[in-house]
């Protein structure tokens, strides 16, 4: 497996991170579709993802998964919450923040079940 130098994590942590910001915070940015609650199913997938990558950027220090929940939900929180400044013409919403909450806690889910594959592979190649 070719390891990947974690300044690779960190710099495509820190574009996500900024590009969903400044997606977030863009004035009066409307998400049209003709389907009612697409806008929930994109902040499910962004905070996922969100999530993801700020484990990786972060992986060599190995976050307690409680820890790397609490932060993204802390972001999470706070990102919908500057979405009330009423000069960006932007709306604050409860369930905006559930769909962001759910997007960090299937982050967390993906990133525990990968943590104990991966523990369980090295338990085994050390009983070999």
């Amino acid at each position: 497996m070719i390891a990947v130098p974690r300044v690779v994590y960190l710099v495509g942590f820190g574009v996500y991170a900024l590009a969903l910001f400044i997606a977030t915070h863009w004035p009066r940015l409307a998400i049209d579709s003709p389907i009612r609650g697409t806008d929930k199913i994109i902040h499910v997938g962004v905070f996922f993802v969100w999530t993801l990558l700020l484990a990786a950027a972060v992986r060599h220090r190995r976050l307690r998964l409680r820890t790397l929940g609490l932060i993204a939900c802390g972001y999470a929180a706070l990102d919908e919450g500057l979405q009330a400044i009423p000069a960006l013409g932007r709306t604050c919403s409860w369930w905006d923040l559930a769909a962001n909450l759910v997007g960090v806690g299937l982050g967390i889910l993906v990133i525990g079940l990968i943590r104990r594959r991966s523990g369980k592979r090295a338990l085994a190649e050390r009983r070999t």
